[in-house]
């Protein structure tokens, strides 16, 4: 099966201060580092945050995890996912990351559905401590996933010609089959209908069929 590639949706701080970057800054090799201070926390310094990623509400086979970035200064880092089956953070790797650019890649997660919601939603949590206060630089996170399902359905429309279809604000016109990913879409079709008294009128337009 291909391996699909997931970037963050959104990043959300615990004990952490955001100097510069977003989730956007996430997505790619490209220098361009999501930057987070440590708080003080009874006595620590913590490093707390997560990235949420949406992958497609379908079973998945395998998940693994792409990570790229530094440390102001040598520093045991763990990340874990959040089990959404127990309800809880379960760490899936400690290291340590030194104060240069280091990458390394989780290539096989156990259980992965676990780590899954029911609307597909999946959250990664970088997490680190020290006595002294310290800073990150998160270039790149990445989740990978197969899937036990093609990730793609046809949409198709049938019945009249020439009705405007607009399928997640893309207007085209029938007839049309369009390729989506499995999840809710909107749809709008534009037509005109003559009803007559005494009978009923029907109007067949959409299909749908998963490939």
């Amino acid at each position: 099966m291909t391996v699909q590639d997931f970037v963050p949706d959104r990043i959300e701080t615990i004990r952490a201060q955001i100097v510069s970057g977003n989730y956007i800054s996430l997505g790619s090799k490209d220098g361009s580092s999501l930057v987070v201070n440590s708080i003080a926390s009874a006595g620590y310094h913590f490093i707390d945050w997560y990235a949420e990623y949406t992958l497609p509400s379908i079973p998945v086979t395998s998940l693994s995890i792409a990570y790229t970035g530094k440390y102001s200064t040598w520093r045991g880092q763990s990340l874990l996912l959040y089990n959404f089956s127990a309800n809880k953070w379960q760490s899936v790797d400690y290291r340590v990351v030194a104060a240069s650019i280091v990458s390394f890649e989780l290539a096989s997660i156990a259980s992965p559905n676990n780590y899954v919601s029911a609307d597909g939603k999946l959250r990664l949590r970088v997490y680190s401590f020290s006595l002294a206060g310290f800073t990150t630089y998160t270039d790149y996170l990445k989740v990978g996933a197969t899937f036990s399902e093609a990730l793609t359905g046809t949409l198709e429309f049938v019945g009249e010609s020439g009705l405007e279809v607009s399928i997640d604000g893309q207007v085209g016109v029938t007839p049309l089959t369009k390729e989506l990913t499995p999840g809710a879409h909107q749809v709008t079709i534009t037509t005109s209908i003559l009803i007559e008294g005494g009978q009923t009128t029907r109007l067949t337009v959409i299909k749908e069929t998963g490939e």
